[in-house]
């Protein structure tokens, strides 16, 4: 059906997006419970041998911030709690994600070549408000409607004065949650 082709794609664009990365933030709401589709994204990210930072998005407050327990299943680590839309601890989210950055190994930067960042995770958790803080502006359509992203969208943003290719994926669905027929 239409909609298990769509997810199928989804998902390969994530595994393609993780693979192609020198390093995967993965995003997941600091607000609901874990899902399946949460702990699929985990399953892909360890497989995968990249490094990752595990961010919860929607930390709009200290109370949201300081229960993030629940997430603590997935077996990522400790998440980042941010707030992307309200800029909340994006300040120490950059930090980490500049620490996170591989360094060059042979001293010597390769000026056709950018390090490259995936941002995964379900859908609505906020991938794409994060790219835009990243990227300073809204530079990509954000929506409160699951599916808005339905193609990985490759920016190229400058952090520090260093650029580098940040890869939005389209959210990862299970297949019998798609009822929709695009």
């Amino acid at each position: 059906t239409p909609g298990e082709t769509l997810t199928a794609d989804i998902r390969e664009q994530a595994e393609i997006a993780v693979t192609g990365a020198d390093l995967v933030v993965f995003v997941a709401d600091a607000t609901t419970d874990v899902t399946d589709d949460d702990l699929g994204v985990a399953r892909v990210l360890q497989r995968s041998g990249v490094p990752w930072l595990f961010v919860a998005n929607k930390a709009d407050s200290p109370a949201v911030e300081s229960d993030l327990t629940h997430l603590w299943g997935l077996g990522l680590g400790a998440p980042i709690p941010i707030s992307g839309l309200h800029g909340r601890n994006t300040g120490e989210f950059l930090d980490r994600l500049v620490e996170a950055l591989p360094d060059d190994v042979d001293g010597e930067a390769d000026p056709d070549t950018l390090a490259s960042l995936a941002i995964i995770g379900r859908p609505n958790v906020g991938k794409s408000t994060l790219l835009n803080r990243l990227a300073g502006e809204d530079r990509v359509l954000v929506s409160d409607v699951p599916g808005t992203t339905r193609d990985p969208v490759n920016l190229v943003v400058d952090i520090d004065g260093e650029p580098f290719e940040v890869i939005d994926t389209a959210g990862i669905r299970r297949r019998t949650r798609i009822a929709d027929d695009t």
